[in-house]
C-alpha cells in the first residue's frame, strides 16, 4: 500500500522539490501552504508522514505539531528548518517530533529520513493492532483476568472480572487491598504466595460470599509475569466462576441417591419423580416387582417422604 505524506511548507519552491523528491520514490503526496491549508487537510485525509516547516508565515510549526501529536498520535512528524541549532531539535523532540532536517534539503536526506519514519509508523502500527487483538481477546474470556504489579496495584482487568463481583469499572491503578472486603483478603494472599514463591497456583478452591450475599465457589489460579530479562513484573490472576457447576453436581449427587435407593438412569429417575409424587397423596400405592429388586426400598422412600414419617413403618 502506498505510503501518503503531507508536506507543510509556506515555500513554494521548497514543496515543489520535497513533492517531486517523494514522488519519484512512488509515495502519495499531499501539500499545504499555510497552518489553515493543513488542519483542513488533516480533517479530510490520514496521512502516514508529515514534513512540517517549523515556521508558517504567521504561525509556527510547533504549534501545528502539537495538533498533529493529540489527535495523529501514531503519524510520525519531521520538523523543517531554516536555522537549525540544539535548542530547536531538542523544543521540536519535546513536542513529539520524530526528527527535523534541515533547509537546504538534500534529497539522499530527505529519502533517508522518510525511510525511516515510515518503517518507525509501521513498527508502531503493527504494535497497536497487537495490542487490539490482545485487549479483544483479554475481554471475551468468560473467566475474570486481573494483572497486578508487584505492589499488587491492579494494571488491568477484564470485563468478565468486574462483571463477576459486580465492581465498579475504572480499576486500574487500584490496590488489591481496595476491592470490596469479601473478596481482597483472598486474591491478595494467593497473589502474595505466588509473588513469594515465584511459582503459579493452579486451580485454588475459593468461598467467598458475592453479590446479593450469595455464596460462590471459585477456582482462581496465579501465574508470575515476568519481563524481558527475566525478572518478575506481576502476577495474573485469573479467576472461574464454579458456582453454577458445583450447585448442579450437587444436584445430580442427591437425585442419583433418593433415600437408599442409588440409581440415574432414565427408568429410575422416571421413579424417584413417581416416589416424590405419590409421597405428597393420602393414598394406598401398590408396589410390584420380581423378588429382589427392591419393593421395599420403594415402600421405605413412600414413607420417609411422607407426612407419616415420624411414624412407625409396619
Amino acid at each position: 500500500m502506498t505510503s501518503h505524506i503531507l508536506v507543510i511548507d509556506d515555500e513554494e519552491s521548497l514543496r515543489f522539490t520535497l513533492q517531486t523528491f517523494l514522488q519519484d520514490e512512488g509515495y502519495l503526496v499531499s501539500t499545504a501552504d499555510s497552518f489553515p491549508a493543513a488542519e483542513e487537510l488533516l480533517k479530510q485525509s490520514v496521512f502516514d508522514l508529515i514534513f512540517l516547516d517549523i515556521q508558517l508565515g504567521r504561525h509556527s510549526g510547533l504549534e501545528l505539531l502539537k495538533i498533529v501529536r493529540e489527535n495523529f498520535a501514531n503519524c510520525p512528524v519531521v520538523m523543517i528548518t531554516g536555522a537549525p541549532d540544539v535548542a530547536t531539535a531538542a523544543e521540536a523532540v519535546r513536542h513529539g517530533a520524530f526528527d527535523y532536517i534541515p533547509k537546504p534539503i538534500r534529497q539522499e536526506t530527505l529519502l533517508r529520513v522518510a525511510q525511516m519514519a515510515l518503517k518507525h509508523k509501521a513498527v508502531v502500527d503493527q504494535r497497536e493492532s497487537y495490542r487490539a487483538h490482545l485487549e479483544a481477546i483479554f475481554d471475551s474470556v468468560r473467566d475474570g483476568i486481573v494483572l497486578v504489579d508487584q505492589s499488587q496495584v491492579i494494571l488491568q482487568a477484564n470485563q468478565a472480572f468486574v462483571n463477576l463481583f459486580a465492581l465498579p469499572e475504572g480499576l486500574v491503578g487500584m490496590a488489591l487491598s481496595q476491592l470490596p472486603k469479601n473478596i481482597r483478603k483472598a486474591f491478595a494472599d494467593v497473589v502474595g504466595q505466588t509473588m513469594l514463591t515465584n511459582q503459579a497456583v493452579i486451580d485454588q478452591r475459593l468461598e467467598i460470599t458475592g453479590p446479593s450475599q450469595k455464596l460462590c465457589v471459585l477456582n482462581v489460579s496465579t501465574s508470575p509475569c515476568l519481563g524481558d530479562t527475566g525478572n518478575p513484573m506481576g502476577v495474573v490472576l485469573t479467576v472461574h466462576d464454579q458456582t453454577r457447576m458445583e450447585s448442579l453436581e450437587k444436584s445430580l449427587n442427591k437425585r442419583q441417591k433418593f433415600e437408599h435407593i442409588v440409581g440415574r438412569s432414565e427408568p429410575v429417575q422416571a421413579m424417584f419423580s413417581l416416589i416424590e409424587n405419590l409421597a405428597e397423596v393420602d393414598t394406598t400405592v401398590l408396589i410390584a416387582g420380581e423378588s429382589g429388586t427392591g419393593k421395599e426400598l420403594v415402600a421405605e422412600a413412600l414413607h420417609y417422604r411422607s407426612d407419616r414419617r415420624d411414624k412407625a413403618l409396619i
